[in-house]
């Protein structure tokens, strides 16, 4: 089951500014450095634009697969010790938006991981059913 990310509108609008940021500089360059801003312009949108169209979560056979672009990582069920609700990990956050799912797991060093999925309450409910240890919800007020 493949769930999408949630972006809030001002992460969106910082990755937006971070790419439009260099084109101010196309008025104040010599006409025959204009192909390094193009060039600078579409690296920068090669790298930053992808976090927030080619992102998702996946529920798999056995393990939570997660895709930020080009970062990849799998989360065994069974390594999840716990889920609840929150504004993010300070640790390993993978979220974009403040309404987060925060994941604990018990065999890696920092063991918090924030996610932030469209469909938080399915994610939640269908992440619970797969995981052998995951007892209760927790929820941050």
């Amino acid at each position: 089951m493949r769930f999408e990310i949630q972006v809030d509108l001002w992460m969106r609008m910082i990755l937006w500014m971070c790419v439009l940021m260099i084109l101010p500089f196309m008025f104040f360059v010599p006409a025959d450095e204009m192909f390094i801003i193009f060039i600078s312009t579409v690296v920068m949108a090669l790298i930053i634009l992808p976090l927030m169209y080619f992102s998702f979560y996946e529920l798999r056979e056995d393990y939570l697969y997660i895709q930020i672009s080009v970062i990849r990582m799998k989360v065994k069920y069974q390594d999840i010790t716990g889920i609840r609700e929150g504004k993010y990990s300070k640790m390993n956050n993978m979220a974009f938006s403040l309404d987060a799912v925060i994941i604990e797991r018990s065999k890696k060093r920092f063991g918090e991981l924030s996610i932030s999925p469209q469909e938080k309450e399915l994610f939640i409910m269908e992440l619970k059913r797969r995981c052998p240890l995951l007892n209760d919800l927790r929820v941050l007020e």
